[in-house]
């Protein structure tokens, strides 16, 4: 799906279309195969903690973080390592497109990669980690307003 919408996005032509799709399709079937036993686990617990109806621990948000910085870090090698190949096949006017959108991506993942890493060393803020229940919602953001 995610091949589709950028081949869309880019207004790739059709040999581009199926380059795009080989390539990316096999890199991240492997990908995902090879890592779901770390992925699969770490994105249900995130989950969990987000949706329990207490905040989670200091140490078991530091905990996670800890599992899954390595993750993101490798998820972040494959994506660099997609993009090499996609700028491969785009043509300049579709290239500079490109090189907004992925220096965009490239501070969404630095951006991830620092909470993690505060994470890491226990900096969790509850009201920004924690999806409380809609009363508590509400008590919550009747506090942030001037």
């Amino acid at each position: 799906r995610w091949v589709e919408e950028t081949c869309e996005e880019y207004g790739l032509d059709d040999d581009q279309r199926t380059k795009v799709r080989e390539a990316a399709v096999k890199r991240f079937e492997t990908f995902l195969t090879e890592n779901r036993s770390q992925i699969q686990p770490l994105a249900n617990k995130f989950i969990e903690m987000r949706m329990a109806l207490e905040p989670p621990s200091k140490e078991g948000v530091r905990a996670w973080a800890e599992r899954a910085l390595p993750v993101l870090e490798k998820t972040r090698d494959q994506i660099r390592e997609s993009n090499d190949a996609f700028r491969k096949v785009l043509r300049p006017s579709q290239r500079a497109k490109f090189e907004v959108d992925a220096l965009q991506m490239s501070a969404g993942m630095a951006i991830a990669e620092q909470k993690l890493k505060g994470w890491k060393e226990g900096e969790v803020d509850k009201d920004v980690f924690w999806e409380p229940l809609p009363a508590d919602r509400r008590q919550r953001h009747a506090k942030w307003r001037p």
